[in-house]
């Protein structure tokens, strides 16, 4: 991976999209990961007692977190984590101490046990399927150099310093089980190719190859002569650390003289990988267990916390002193009741006997027990349970499915459900370029060559060869003259050097004629093939010899020293000799770097003006850019500079700085040869879906490390900007301009700060300028409506980081950030990336995202509150550092608005839900105090009050949590409401005040209502039983559970604003449950061998009609009447811009209608067998859900209505749905009965001609949304009563 892939694009300042051998920091292996300095990581090759006094560990790498001892102390301590269980869990200690609780002390047990040991299952399972992933993993053998012969060992019992040897059988890959250096291979110079997908997900295959010095061990007496005397070769490397790209260490040879020789990450492999193409291989285990790099990059995923829970965990706090306000006043009002009766009530005389404090204390013990059903003990298990099921809902989703060529199909990976809710709140996205909103597909387009002193340019584009064609090119090798003789060597020259100056292998295909190229870099590979399709075929490609033939003619050259690119330099260099024995040097990178290192004399200033202004053509037209540049070494000159290059590889303290300063001795006097330009063109959706973000309110930033111009052109063509808005903050300019602001190591540490303030005081007078000009542009009357792009150069941002002061530089950024709509950010590095992500995540306070490719984006990756991944061409390191990854950007639309949107919806309905059901209950025990003398005695049965939540009332939140919808999501998706839709609810937050106040007003009318009106049946004591006598207590308290559990379930169907058969089934099931528990649990006489007081109950109660007429008259009647007469006011005359959207849209399926959802449509629709687009012709699709799924024309109208709570239905599409059918048309399914003409039910779209919104005749909220076009519209005013809820 020599020269990685250069995203940011060699211009960039930043470290390539995926990463480079070499990290910019000042890393060497003699540092600790920890950064301190240490005597790195010594490891003697084939000696088990010399590396026994280093303490290595074992080659087992270990994913689980528990054994069976521990499991379930760590476990329960990780429970008690929660507030919320800590808070039972004092409500089940409070309740065993004798004559406090009012309840049975096991009731209150067994709903904890039951919590804790569902939860506990759940971790268990995983941990389960992880040791069976790490006894999978660690399984195998290892042919082993023991005793001077081959063995077989399994590859747990693996040590340090061990030889072994790694064999492919045919047509099979070998993986390889620990870190390895390279000491010998089948193949010719010691090349081994390998492919690293299990690690870093990259698909393509690598080369690595031994050092020259140990190229010659394949026996194990070949081995014995490498060690004289009895001293083994010994190597000093990196300490163990996650760093897949960044690894240098050296190797000390018994030779007649010790010699130490530097090794790098080009001479070993890393565990995961695995060997391809290569027969066997030979190295010595650097690392083993957990000290491996795939060990080290075994972390555990970041645990964020979204801002749905903290303010779920803040209205838990709210209700439990909400509870201390009614508890202390009933604890207090015991004993005063106590005080004026203790003479008169001498039946109680034992229960007297205590003082005042002490009554007050018991009293609050009791109440604090019984009152602890405000907080239902399910919230959390249920949430939990509801994320799983958005989790599944968003791996199922079709219309996030893609199929990519070489992997298949790919759905959306979500790695937690933690953060579903966040997806809901997003305010600021902050996207990288390449990869993520372009292909990542390098095509080469056009170039230009220097001729004669003249840019001559050449445009390919879907021509390839064109530029071949049209010159016929001479080539006779590489020449010793800095100058080509005429135009044809000139471009001759120029395909030489792209063609040979890179890290590409060829391949020859099955057929034995075509040749294929492999490469870590796309554009790499872009410009190998451009120049075969010109005749330079890249042939043969060894560690030590390139041969590219050109008209039939080979041209071998040996390869001396190939100079890997970094992030510092920018570029990278092949030093090569030819049969003559002349040496060249090839070099290609960023202009930036390659036009400040040319011969005084390669460049007149036109010339360079001329070339400047090529590059800025490119940029504007979205092209990438390489600079190629060419330089004749003569022997000495060479000599001299790797003379000094192997003493600096030598060091054991060298950094990657001293790397990078001895090959930029040598990459200066350059002559230019040409530039390179070739296309990553945008993703399809990219410029709708960031219009759409825009329009929601979103503030779209994008960073990446191209040119400002070639950024900016990208914002333009995804729609992120206009010209006209641009604010330039192009600080680089201006420093380089200005060689009084420049930094210079040789000045004196006084000037050396005065211009460093100086270029502070600069970038700040920038920002505050720019921000200035935003407030005006905002403000005025031509450009109000306008978005406010800023673009801003990376040399800002170091700026920015380096102010030592009072971060004023920083707050003017922040303040600019929030008068802006979008931002460009151009030359960043990674770390900068990372920088403004967390910048921004902790000023705003706003949830941020970010979202990126490759492995240089999983800094802003890991520091935004929302990581996303794209999966591509270059690994899975974003995807490994992000918390949910998809195919496309496009998705990112729908992840959001739909998906988002909906887990916040539904999470905020499942909270105010479980509250409401709670503190219902818990109205009726305080009401009833005041007819027990503040006792603190229960009106419900304690063993059906301890499974009200865990079985009666669990099902109705958790179906409005897993499966609610306020809204279709073709409407969240349509372009022009959609993003109103969600900026309305993002901006109510986590928890919608508003609905957490109406669920407390409405939890305490319903409970009122429940209790007072059923109040006369206790009272009376008005039931009748076999024997004559009143029901008491129980009886009554039966009365008031059943009510209140159908109270409750009403009101789950009555907030569901889409009713599907999944939830009308969930919320039946409770209704069904809690008679059947009743009455199994009213035939048990006696329980845990205490007399069961609830005996006979139900067989009294269910067959008394008073309770049915209760259910009727005081649920049905008045509760359920009086919260429909609240909603149509509401509705009607108080409506939300949700309200007016539901109204407005034509529904494809009623909203009554149920849907089968394990089956995947209604049984008379066959139409809804729907696949996503693919990329690919004839791919079969995967069967992500139970239909089957066959494809369908993009351009048709299709019916995409929601197939059952499982499965999420097409959308995104812009066109109109079919009308809806009048319902004397529909048959029994809600579909158009067969011959009937679908005819509108109530009218067109709203502002279609003489529908009413033209000329004012619909209600007002309905008039509003003609100005907001849906894919349909209905007038509220003549809905169905069944649509008037939705």
């Amino acid at each position: 991976m020599n020269n990685a892939r250069r995203d940011e694009d060699e211009e960039s300042d930043g470290s390539p999209k995926d990463p480079p051998a070499r990290s910019p920091s000042k890393h060497s292996f003699a540092e600790s990961s920890g950064g301190g300095k240490s005597a790195g990581h010594t490891v003697c090759v084939n000696d088990r007692a010399g590396n026994a006094q280093y303490g290595y560990p074992q080659n087992f790498l270990k994913t689980s977190h528990y054994t069976f001892i521990n499991f379930i102390p760590l476990n329960l301590l990780l429970q008690f984590q929660q507030f919320s269980n800590v808070y039972f869990l004092l409500v089940m200690v409070i309740s065993l101490v004798p004559n406090v609780s009012p309840i049975t002390p096991l009731s209150a047990v067994v709903p904890l046990v039951l919590i804790l040991g569902v939860a506990m299952i759940k971790d268990g399972y995983e941990d389960f399927k992880r040791h069976i992933a790490d006894r999978k993993d660690n399984s195998g053998l290892v042919t082993t150099l023991v005793d001077g012969a081959w063995k077989d060992i399994p590859s747990s019992d693996l040590e340090v310093g061990d030889i072994i040897k790694l064999e492919r059988g045919a047509g099979e890959a070998c993986p390889v089980k620990a870190d390895i250096v390279i000491l010998s291979s089948s193949e010719k110079d010691g090349v081994v190719f390998i492919e690293t997908s299990q690690l870093d997900g990259e698909t393509s295959v690598k080369p690595r190859k031994a050092r020259e010095q140990t190229q010659d061990i394949q026996t194990p007496s070949q081995w014995m002569e490498h060690t004289r005397n009895g001293k083994s070769v010994t190597l000093h490397v990196d300490e163990p650390n996650p760093k897949i790209y960044v690894w240098q260490g050296v190797m000390d040879l018994p030779e007649t003289v010790e010699k130490r020789y530097p090794i790098f990450i080009k001479n070993v492999i890393w565990r995961g990988s695995s060997m391809r193409k290569t027969a066997w291989v030979i190295g010595a285990v650097l690392y083993t267990g957990m000290d491996t790099k795939q060990g080290r990059n075994l972390k555990q995923a970041k645990r964020s916390i979204s801002s749905f829970y903290v303010r779920m965990n803040a209205l838990v706090a709210q209700i439990f002193v909400f509870k201390h306000i009614v508890l202390f006043p009933l604890a207090i009002l015991n004993v005063v009741w106590n005080d004026d009766n203790r003479d008169k009530t001498w039946y109680l005389m034992g229960l007297l006997d205590y003082n005042s404090t002490e009554q007050f204390f018991l009293n609050y013990m009791t109440y604090f027990v019984l009152l602890s059903f405000m907080i239902p003990i399910s919230l959390f298990v249920t949430v939990e349970f509801c994320k799983i099921a958005q989790y599944l809902l968003m791996v199922w989703d079709s219309e996030m499915l893609y199929f990519m060529k070489g992997v298949g199909w790919v759905n959306c990976r979500p790695k937690t459900s933690d953060l579903n809710s966040e997806l809901g709140l997003v305010k600021y996205v902050f996207s990288d370029k390449t990869g993520t909103l372009t292909e990542n597909i390098m095509r080469y387009m056009e170039g230009a060559v220097l001729v004669n002193g003249v840019w001559e340019t050449h445009s390919e584009g879907d021509h390839p060869g064109t530029l071949h064609q049209q010159t016929s090119p001479t080539f006779h090798g590489l020449s010793t003259s800095v100058v080509p003789a005429n135009r044809n060597e000139a471009i001759g020259r120029y395909l030489a050097t792209i063609g040979m100056c890179h890290s590409v292998i060829p391949f020859v295909k099955e057929d034995g004629k075509t040749v294929i190229f492999e490469g870590s870099s796309p554009d790499e590979v872009a410009l190998v093939q451009a120049a075969c399709n010109n005749k330079f075929t890249l042939t043969h490609r060894e560690s030590k010899l390139i041969t590219i033939t050109v008209n039939s003619v080979d041209y071998q050259y040996t390869i001396l020293k190939e100079l890997e690119f970094s992030p510092t330099r920018k570029m990278m260099s092949l030093i090569l000799e030819d049969s003559s024995k002349n040496i060249f040097l090839l070099c290609k990178g960023a202009d930036s770097s390659i036009l400040n290192n040319l011969s005084p004399d390669c460049l007149g200033v036109d010339q360079l003006k001329a070339i400047n202004d090529i590059l800025v053509g490119y940029a504007s037209n979205q092209y990438r850019t390489l600079v190629s540049a060419y330089r004749p070494l003569d022997r000495n000159t060479y000599n001299d500079w790797e003379s000094k290059y192997t003493t600096v590889m030598g060091r054991l303290d060298r950094t990657d700085e001293d790397i990078d300063r001895i090959c930029m001795s040598i990459e200066t006097n350059l002559t230019v040869v040409g530039v390179s330009a070739y296309e990553d063109k945008l993703q399809d959706g990219v410029p709708d879906t960031i219009r759409f973000l825009t329009d929601a309110g979103v503030v779209v930033w994008i960073l990446t490390g191209d040119k400002l111009e070639t950024g900016v052109e990208i914002g333009k063509t995804c729609g992120l900007c206009d010209q006209a808005e641009i604010i330039h903050t192009h600080i680089n300019k201006e420093l380089t301009q200005q060689q009084d602001l420049a930094d210079d190591k040789d000045l004196q540490e006084d000037e050396r700060e005065e211009r460093r303030k100086r270029r502070e005081q600069l970038v700040l007078g920038k920002l505050k300028s720019a921000t200035e000009r935003a407030i005006n542009l905002k403000s005025s009357s031509t450009a109000g409506n306008h978005r406010v792009t800023i673009a801003i150069d990376g040399t800002t941002i170091d700026v920015m980081q380096l102010q030592r002061e009072d971060r004023e530089i920083e707050r003017a950024f922040v303040a600019l950030a929030a008068v802006i709509h979008s931002a460009i950010c151009c030359r960043l590095t990674p770390g900068q990336k990372g920088y403004i992500v967390s910048l921004f995540q902790k000023e705003s306070g706003r949830t941020a995202l970010a979202i990126g490719d490759g492995a240089n984006d999983a800094t802003m990756i890991s520091a935004a509150k929302v990581g996303i991944g794209i999966i591509g061409l270059e690994g899975s390191q974003a995807e490994l550092a992000s918390d949910y990854a998809i195919a496309r950007f496009r998705f990112l639309q729908r992840l959001l608005c739909v998906h988002g949107r909906y887990a916040l919806y539904r999470s905020s309905k499942c909270a105010t839900f479980s509250f409401y059901k709670n503190i219902v209950l818990s109205l009726c025990q305080v009401y009833f105090a005041l007819y027990s003398a503040y006792t603190g005695n229960t009106i419900f049965d304690s063993w059906l009050l301890s499974v009200f939540n865990t079985f009666f009332s669990f099902f109705p939140p958790f179906m409005v949590g897993a499966f609610g919808k306020d809204i279709p999501e073709e409407v969240l998706m349509d372009r022009t409401v959609g993003p109103k839709l969600y900026a309305d609810r993002r901006d109510k937050g986590g928890l919608d005040s508003v609905e957490v106040l109406g669920g407390a007003v409405s939890s305490f009318i319903h409970g009122s209502l429940v209790f007072w009106l059923s109040f006369p049946v206790g009272e009376l004591d008005d039931i009748d039983t076999s024997n004559g006598r009143g029901g008491g207590l129980i009886h009554h308290g039966t009365v008031v559970m059943t009510l209140v559990v159908v109270a409750i379930l009403m009101k789950a169907i009555l907030i569901l604003h889409q009713i599907t058969a999944t939830q009308l089934s969930g919320i039946a099931f409770s209704f069904v449950l809690y008679f059947a528990v009743v009455g199994i649990y009213s035939l048990i006489p006696s329980l845990f061998g205490e007399r069961n007081v609830f005996y006979g109950t139900a067989d009294t109660l269910f067959v008394d009609v008073k309770l049915y007429f209760l259910i009727i008259l005081i649920v049905i009647g008045v509760v359920v009447f009086l919260d429909f007469t609240v909603m149509y006011i509401q509705r009607h005359w108080f409506p939300t811009l949700r309200d007016i959207a539901a109204d407005n849209y034509e529904y494809k399926d009623p909203p009554w209608s149920l849907k089968f959802p394990f089956f995947g449509c209604s049984p008379t629709d066959e139409s809804s067998r729907i696949v996503p687009e693919i990329t690919e012709a004839n791919q079969p699709a995967p069967n992500i859900l139970l239909p089957q799924t066959t494809a369908r024309d993009p351009d048709v109208p299709h019916r995409g209505s929601v197939r059952g709570a499982f499965e999420f239905a097409p959308a995104g599409r812009q066109h109109r749905p079919p009308p809806l059918p009048v319902a004397s048309q529909l048959d029994f399914w809600g579909q158009p009965s067969p011959g009937s003409s679908p005819r509108p039910l109530l009218g067109g779209h709203p502002c279609d001609p003489g529908n009413g919104a033209a000329n004012g005749t619909l209600p007002q909220h309905q008039q509003k949304l003609a100005r907001l076009p849906l894919a349909g519209a209905q007038s509220s005013s003549t809905l169905p009563l069944a649509v008037s809820i939705v």
